[in-house]
């Protein structure tokens, strides 16, 4: 499944190689496997070379993350490497069908991601049920009940638009939030990679590593224009109930609370920005502490972000609650401690509530489309 034989061999230095291109065809690494691996490594194991695309500039890497990854970690400079020509579209076209044929046996969420990918993809969602199995390496069942999930959503919105001339704000009504695939965040609470799962069940219960979705790294933050655009709608935050220090020089909420003070045992009152974990059960407990606070009142208005994870129930749970949510026209791209920047292969959710959900659509009308939610 696109693979070319017969490629030479050539070593690549690990320093050189992006993954954070959108290639990283899991929903998470596994900090376990890169372990062993490592330890094998330096007991002299001979690992398959990893895939690489090279469009000129920069070695794009399609297949091989755990290897990548257990090369540095044994502090190995360079890494065997199949290299082709080609640019990131192509290995993130290659990347969706890696692994499954070899490797490390793919979950069911690592094969929605992969037949996601396409899906989201305005050229390569025009293909066949069929084909795009091909490319996955799934059945084409699943590949036809994912695309149906994303029509029946589409489906359930009433939508109107910007108008060209006025300017005017655009809010779609929306009926119902329909059904698409989960995809996992990052958040500013630190969480461990993930251990290998010991089996491949589609539970929504299932925790992972909401940070290595896509970039293989651990802690990622919100970028700063984000916050801001958050803040102008709401004039400033009176508490994030999932936060850390370095988070809060950029959110400066009056109150926070981290892992160890715990925001989900405290009242949350006035305007919260919430970036919560993505972790279960940890995001249900956060969306339905969100719905608590809103409910009661103490909770006057809110922004949070997630992903577009809009199958699964905690999703539906804020999404019945908010006034509005902003589908991202992009993919947010998270940045680490050090600045660098992630590529995730999903995009993002912004909910709103609250009683002014016109200014928050005039405020978020460049980020993405807004639907208010009836």
């Amino acid at each position: 499944m696109n693979q070319l034989a017969h490629n030479p061999i050539d070593m690549i230095a690990t320093s050189s190689i992006r993954t954070d291109g959108g290639t990283q065809p899991r929903a998470a690494l596994y900090q376990n496997v890169i372990d062993d691996y490592a330890d094998a490594l330096r007991s002299g194991a001979i690992f398959p070379p990893v895939v690489l695309f090279y469009d000129g500039t920069d070695y794009w890497l399609a297949d091989g993350f755990h290897r990548h990854g257990a090369h540095k970690l044994a502090g190995l400079d360079e890494i065997p490497a199949d290299v082709r020509q080609g640019t990131r579209r192509e290995a993130v076209l290659f990347s969706v069908g890696a692994n499954s044929q070899h490797g490390l046996r793919r979950t069911n969420e690592d094969k929605r991601r992969a037949v996601m990918t396409l899906l989201d993809d305005e050229e390569w969602a025009r293909w066949s049920d069929r084909e795009i199995a091909r490319r996955s390496g799934v059945g084409a069942d699943m590949v036809g009940a994912l695309r149906k999930s994303i029509l029946s959503f589409s489906d359930s919105m009433d939508r109107s638009y910007i108008h060209p001339k006025t300017g005017s704000v655009t809010i779609m009504s929306v009926a119902k939030i329909g059904r698409a695939v989960p995809v996992v965040l990052a958040s500013s609470e630190p969480e461990p990679i993930p251990k290998t799962p010991h089996h491949d069940a589609d539970n929504d219960n299932e925790p992972h590593n909401h940070r290595a979705q896509g970039t293989g790294e651990n802690e990622w933050y919100t970028p700063a224009q984000y916050i801001e655009l958050a803040r102008s709608v709401m004039g400033g935050f009176d508490v994030d109930p999932a936060s850390n220090p370095i988070a809060q020089e950029k959110v400066r909420a009056a109150t926070y609370y981290t892992e160890e003070t715990n925001g989900l045992d405290k009242p949350w009152n006035g305007r919260v920005w919430l970036n919560p974990p993505y972790a279960q059960p940890a995001i249900s407990h956060f969306a339905d502490k969100t719905v608590e606070e809103v409910q009661a009142g103490r909770c006057v208005e809110a922004v949070v972000l997630t992903h577009n994870y809009t199958d699964t129930g905690w999703f539906q749970k804020l999404a019945k609650v908010a006034s509005a949510i902003c589908f991202t026209k992009g993919r947010i791209r998270f940045e680490s401690p050090s600045g660098e920047k992630a590529s995730p292969t999903q995009g993002q959710a912004f909910f709103y509530f609250g009683s002014n959900a016109i200014k928050f659509a005039e405020v978020f009308r460049d980020t993405g489309f807004v639907v208010e939610v009836k």
